[in-house]
């Protein structure tokens, strides 16, 4: 399945689906796609809904790490990522997203 996102950019706000089973190249896409979108953006507040991710078995700690260092730096940026409560491996690689994406953002949270 993959990625949607929605850039409302009078509000600073993406809002991105992710859905179905993803793989590293993906991810990293997607946030090679978001840097562009928003190059030059402060304070930018994004949700990344997770809830319909299915499976994280072609995402690997090493690429998730790779896509989160890849993230541009924005001053003052907010970012929450929701997560199904049940799904442990995705929590897992959730976390490890925000342990690097935090060096490029003034936050990172995780929500189940």
């Amino acid at each position: 399945m993959g990625f949607s996102r929605n850039y409302l950019k009078p509000y600073n706000f993406v809002l991105t689906k992710i859905t179905g089973d993803i793989n590293d190249a993906e991810l990293l896409q997607h946030v090679k796609a978001l840097n562009r979108e928003t190059r030059g953006i402060s304070e930018l507040r994004e949700l990344a809904d997770c809830r319909e991710l299915t499976s994280v078995s072609a995402l690997t700690a090493q690429g998730t790490t790779l896509a989160a260092s890849a993230e541009e730096y924005k001053p003052g940026s907010l970012g929450v990522i929701l997560v199904p409560k049940e799904k442990e491996a995705i929590y897992g690689m959730a976390r490890a997203y925000q342990m690097f994406a935090e060096e490029h953002r003034e936050s990172v949270m995780i929500s189940r």
